[in-house]
């Protein structure tokens, strides 16, 4: 009970500011959620996700890093299938349901990728 006053106190601070808020399970998690408010109150909460999730707007996604319960890094916005760059390797990787779902191999700038398994 505590842990959700202090949230929708967290929540309406960010968002007189326009931010959506992003919340910790527990005080000491990893796990995330973006929620909204309206009147006042939670009005949506998305789904529980580790320090790195999937954005979607308009179609398009990114991919972005939690750090301290707030987005420390997102990268550019792509549609359903994007590559990531981590080191100077990538991969590509697809969404589904706002995630990352499945990820390749990481390879150097050049690569032969398959057609995709329908």
């Amino acid at each position: 009970m505590v842990a959700q006053i202090l949230a929708a106190l967290l929540i309406g601070l960010e968002q007189a500011q326009g931010v959506p808020t992003w919340l910790s399970q527990t005080p000491h998690s990893d796990v995330y959620r973006v929620c909204r408010i309206f009147n006042g109150r939670l009005s949506y909460c998305g789904r529980w996700f580790t320090g790195e999730t999937v954005l979607l707007q308009n179609n398009l996604y990114r991919t972005c890093r939690i750090f301290n319960g707030r987005l420390s890094y997102c990268g550019r916005w792509f549609t359903g299938e994007t590559v990531l760059l981590q080191n100077n390797l990538y991969r590509t990787c697809r969404i589904f349901n706002g995630r990352l779902s499945y990820c390749g191999w990481w390879f150097t700038g050049e690569a032969v990728l398959s057609e995709p398994r329908r």
